[in-house]
């Protein structure tokens, strides 16, 4: 049994339980062919310590979480697009939503703008589709996971883990804007890390996702990715056998339901072992490229960068 996160200062759950499993396998099949054969469109799952969830992405937006008592949730700006889909959902009405999804402006900021710019949900959603529906036998990793966070049980225990970690980079970003200019007045963010993989030896990957528009972004990301890994490495330091378990039954699952299609053997446990990397939709610039190497120097760590392409493949770049 997978700890209760009450039990823990640090937790981490996004394995189904299963009564909620029973209820997706029974009820919302239909829903699961339906995201799959979307190419805009894919899951996450979880539980906290009274709840458990299923969800359906747009991007980096959330249209739709089924409960374990079986009642359905949503962002009101969704609902108010097509109410009677989250009365009585149904294949017809998912298809109904996505068109006025596509067709509303203040939403294109989740998947792509008004002005046809692709966001950064856009590029996890198609990396997360290519190594989780899409895998290939040659994949050196599959994606588990999306909108990684951990919890904490209390706002105290929370500030006195994770503190240190933010002091720390505080102090590697005010060590770079005494040498570098464009450092100034720049702030420390990000609170989940995008996609969560697993590699063929059992190794957990942070991958942070960014626009190749996004030079800033792009530089900064070593610190972001950095900080992830501290506080991934601190859980898994406390509580290993807790994040095996998870993993372990979490992927389970999702093979199981068919959202999860994998073509080479999946490790029955993991190593412990932590990879952070940064992954970008598209060619970074010169610049990019440049400052990320004097960041990812001054944080101290082998984060790699990647680019992917429009079928999601990522190729290593630096």
């Amino acid at each position: 049994m997978i700890a209760k996160a009450a039990k823990r200062e640090m937790y981490y759950n996004r394995a189904m339980s299963p009564e909620l499993v029973e209820r997706i396998s029974k009820g919302f099949l239909w829903l699961i062919d339906a995201v799959i054969q979307n190419s805009e469109l894919d899951f996450q799952t979880g539980s906290n310590a009274s709840d458990s969830w299923f969800s359906v992405y747009r991007g980096t937006g959330r249209l739709l979480t089924i409960k374990e008592n079986g009642r359905l949730f949503a962002d009101p700006k969704y609902i108010t697009l097509l109410p009677s889909f989250y009365e009585k959902p149904s294949k017809a009405g998912l298809d109904a939503l996505i068109k006025m999804i596509r067709e509303n402006k203040e939403l294109g900021r989740y998947y792509i703008d008004a002005d046809g710019k692709k966001k950064e949900g856009y590029y996890q959603n198609l990396v997360s589709r290519r190594y989780s529906l899409l895998c290939e036998p040659d994949d050196d990793f599959i994606i588990i996971d999306k909108e990684f966070v951990l919890g904490y049980s209390n706002d105290r225990i929370k500030a006195r883990i994770t503190q240190p970690v933010i002091e720390k980079y505080d102090r590697i970003m005010h060590s770079l804007s005494l040498r570098y200019n464009y450092f100034t007045h720049i702030r420390q963010s990000g609170t989940e890390c995008d996609l969560v993989g697993l590699t063929r030896q059992g190794d957990i990957l942070l991958l942070e996702l960014k626009r190749h528009e996004d030079t800033t972004k792009i530089f900064l990301s070593p610190l972001q990715a950095g900080k992830y890994d501290d506080l991934t490495k601190e859980y898994v330091k406390r509580y290993y056998d807790d994040f095996n378990t998870n993993v372990v039954e979490m992927v389970k699952q999702k093979v199981d339901l068919g959202i999860l299609k994998p073509q080479c053997e999946i490790p029955t446990k993991i190593t412990g072992n932590i990879i952070p990397a940064v992954v970008v939709g598209g060619q970074p610039s010169k610049t990019a490229k440049e400052r990320f190497e004097i960041v990812r120097k001054a944080v101290g760590k082998e984060i790699p960068l990647y680019t992917c392409d429009e079928k999601g493949q990522i190729n290593k770049l630096l």
